[in-house]
């Protein structure tokens, strides 16, 4: 049998060197392509947008992107990339013989938005007249059953083990499409032929991938002087991989996180030795206590990823049991984290339920700590600090065992469950994390619904007799609004298309009067009149603004304005929820999506944006795109609704229906036909 399984493996990777395009021990990276280094990873919302990255020369790029049923691109949509021309030559203890240092290139992310839930996309890269190949992922969005796989410390250049693992593990787990790694994916961060190997080749692909740093990512060179060079942040890491830009401000894309269907994601940075003890750890420490209490009651389930495991060996790296065990447990604690997935130690350690330190058999208490130890070949025996744990269910000594980890996580109603399995296809080790009941830690406060409708627009595209295709449409708005029985209902602007028509603005306001429920309107670019609005319901905070002065170029109406709004938001710390309405939207779909009508310029929804995230604004709603949009940035989410009156593109007639409850707000869109 070992005869055989050796005799495989030696053919398998020599069909491996015959494939193009693969890193086999040896062989030389690849910097002159044209379009290299291609990942597809998370947004913090990847049922709607997933973001694409990858290097090139320079020149003309963007990313066509279309259903899978549309092989052919003849429906595709372009995605235009933010780049940045990069290379390591000026950042202290670079490898200079690394083509990250001497060959310059563009680091380009692209945001494909706008996508169907639970839906399979095919994707390629024009760059300078060349096409990359097509390539898939499969958005977020999934009702029932999901599972997704998770990696740690593939790590060693020379190294047979990794890519096959991958490849498995596609298979085992029916083509997952997340993918998590805990960090360790190279050894030198600085040595880009590493990154080419894991990147570069036909394996790594077809998913969307999510990964915290490891302390190798803050290798800079191979070893000089009996010592590693460092970086002081993880600088190739985040010219190669582009994730929400919603982490703590001092570890921004080493720490995010992002809600894939009913699991909240995090990811943590536990290795540069700062994160231990001095300002980047105290700020991740804050950040993380911030962000769960803003999303309590968003998810089923809390999984954690980062390097360094606070329940690992205790002999491998110290500084984790004397430092950061103590400051992090507590807050895992707090915030009742399910899993928490990891690596560095080389060894497979897997506690059993912990509160605190403690190990619990209270389901809705406890975390389970799952250090893989090695998804590479490079394995360390186990030690005296793990055998004979109180706290350990399963530990193993890779190194004597000579065996590599992944697991496979299946999420449903009941509990994760978690398998894992070696690189030949054998389980090491399974077990389940039962749902936490979330209910006990929600607001007690009663449920109400709120409705927000925008661009009834009377006239609008309406050459029927006195108006009478806006004027139905309204209707139904109404009628649709009146039957839901709202608290408020709120309209963000243009309310008739020409107000200088008399039989426009009648219109609008019988329907208007035909209302129930209390309502507020706010002003857009076809109404010719200023309001705004602040006020408190059911302990949430409600607050509108005019945009048209920051549409129109008006400063000092946009000062005073923008006064008047950092006084409300000051005042609604306290609120139970806080919704600010426009009629223009900040953005439609993404923070870097290019000004135009239909959006704010990139200076004012930065500005906007940093206001609303420093007073904890949960939900913006807006209008005036006559489609309906829904992206979220930094936590916040970003509701544009279609019009109450006619639309544009894809758009459909509608409203918002707001439903706040004791976990959380819903927000559904409800097509008035």
């Amino acid at each position: 049998m070992h005869r055989t399984g050796t005799f495989k493996m030696k053919r398998f990777l020599f069909l491996l060197c015959l494939l193009p395009g693969l890193w086999m021990p040896g062989a030389s990276a690849q910097p002159d392509r044209a379009i290299r280094h291609i990942v597809t990873t998370v947004s913090e919302n990847p049922a709607a947008t997933i973001t694409v990255n990858y290097h090139c020369n320079g020149g003309e790029s963007y990313v066509l992107y279309t259903e899978a049923a549309d092989a052919a691109f003849a429906h595709a949509r372009k995605a235009w990339p933010v780049c940045q021309r990069w290379s390591t030559a000026d950042i202290g203890n670079t490898a200079k013989t690394s083509t990250f240092y001497t060959q310059e290139r563009y680091v380009c992310h692209a945001a494909l938005t706008g996508l169907a839930a639970d839906t399979r996309y095919l994707f390629k890269i024009v760059s300078d007249g060349e096409e990359s190949d097509v390539r898939s992922f499969r958005t977020a969005g999934a009702t029932g059953p999901w599972n997704f796989v998770a990696f740690t410390d593939f790590q060693h250049r020379e190294n047979p083990v990794t890519l096959p693992l991958i490849q498995m593990m596609k298979e085992l787990a029916g083509d997952p499409a997340l993918m998590l790694c805990s960090g360790d994916q190279v050894d030198v961060a600085g040595n880009e032929y590493e990154w080419t190997f894991l990147l570069d080749n036909d394996i790594f692909r077809d998913f969307v991938y999510a990964a915290a740093p490891g302390d190798h990512a803050y290798w800079a060179s191979d070893k000089v002087d009996g010592h590693y060079p460092q970086y002081d942040f993880a600088y190739t890491f985040n010219h190669l991989f582009k994730f929400p830009e919603n982490g703590a401000p001092a570890s921004r894309n080493t720490t995010y996180w992002f809600r894939y269907n009913n699991v909240l994601f995090v990811s943590l940075d536990m290795n540069n030795s700062d994160t231990a003890t001095g300002a980047r750890f105290n700020d991740q420490v804050r950040w993380f206590s911030e962000t769960l209490d803003r999303l309590a009651g968003t998810y089923q389930y809390l999984v954690v990823f980062e390097h360094k495991s606070i329940f690992g060996s205790e002999i491998v790296d110290s500084v984790v049991a004397r430092r950061l065990r103590p400051q992090w447990y507590p807050v895992f604690q707090k915030y009742r984290v399910d899993l928490v997935l990891s690596g560095h130690d080389h060894i497979y350690s897997r506690t059993f339920a912990l509160d605190g330190d403690q190990v619990t058999t209270d389901h809705d208490a406890g975390t389970f700590y799952l250090d893989m130890g090695s998804s590479g070949d490079k394995r360390r025996p186990l030690d005296a600090s793990l055998t004979g744990s109180p706290r350990h269910a399963k530990v193993m000594d890779l190194k004597e065992l000579g065996q590599s980890c992944a697991a496979n996580i299946e999420v449903d109603e009941n509990c994760l469950k978690v398998t894992v399995y070696n690189q030949h296809r054998e389980v090491v080790d399974s077990f389940s994390v039962p749902r936490k009941d979330r209910m006990a830690v929600c607001d007690s406060r009663e449920e109400f619904l709120f409705v927000h409708m925008t661009d009834p627009q009377i006239g609008f595209r309406d050459n029927s007799p006195e108006y009478g295709q806006t004027d139905t449409l309204m209707q139904k708005a109404v009628a649709l609004a009146n039957a839901l029985r709202p608290e408020a209902v709120f309209v963000t602007g243009d309310l008739v298309n020409d107000p200088a028509i008399p039989l426009q603005n009648d219109i609008f306001t019988r329907n208007l009067s035909a209302l129930t429920s209390p309502v507020w309107c706010l002003p857009g670019n076809h109404d010719n009149f200023s309001d705004r609005f602040s006020f408190r319901m059911k302990g949430c905070a409600f607050i509108g603004i005019d945009t048209n002065c920051i549409k129109d170029d008006a400063p000092e109406a946009e000062e005073a304005q923008f006064a008047w709004l950092t006084r409300q938001l000051e005042a609604a710390r306290d609120a139970r929820y806080t919704f600010v309405f426009l009629h223009c939207p900040l953005v439609r779909e993404s923070l870097d999506e290019p000004e135009d009508y239909f959006n704010f310029s990139k200076e004012q929804r930065r500005r906007y944006l940093d206001l609303f995230k420093q007073y904890g604004v949960d939900a913006v709603f807006a209008g005036h795109t006559h489609c309906d949009y829904t992206t979220e940035i930094s936590g916040i989410r970003f509701y544009t609704a279609g019009p109450v009156g006619k639309t544009l593109k894809h758009g459909t007639s509608g409203l918002n229906l707001i439903k706040v409850g004791p976990c959380g707000f819903e927000v559904k869109y409800l097509p008035t036909h």
